[in-house]
């Protein structure tokens, strides 16, 4: 995958919810653009914490890692 792939998905209009397939069998939901941040060779992926309302999580993966985007319908569960 590529940083400019992924932002082509992140900048669509109107935003499409993804979910990003990742070769160790993780599947994460971006449900809003704003949700994910494409670095040089990471996409930075942000998700509440549910424990701590003003936290936010977030993990980092490295392209090479995703396999493939799924888009999801708007009333798709993530």
């Amino acid at each position: 995958m590529t940083p400019e792939k992924l932002r082509e998905h992140l900048d669509h209009e109107p935003f499409v919810p993804l979910r990003l397939h990742l070769a160790s069998g993780t599947a994460i939901g971006v449900l809003r653009p704003s949700m994910a941040q494409t670095l040089r060779h990471t996409l930075m992926v942000f998700k509440p914490n549910p424990a701590k309302s003003a936290v936010m999580d977030y993990s980092e993966i490295n392209y090479r890692l995703i396999e493939r985007i799924e888009t999801l319908s708007n009333t798709a569960p993530a």
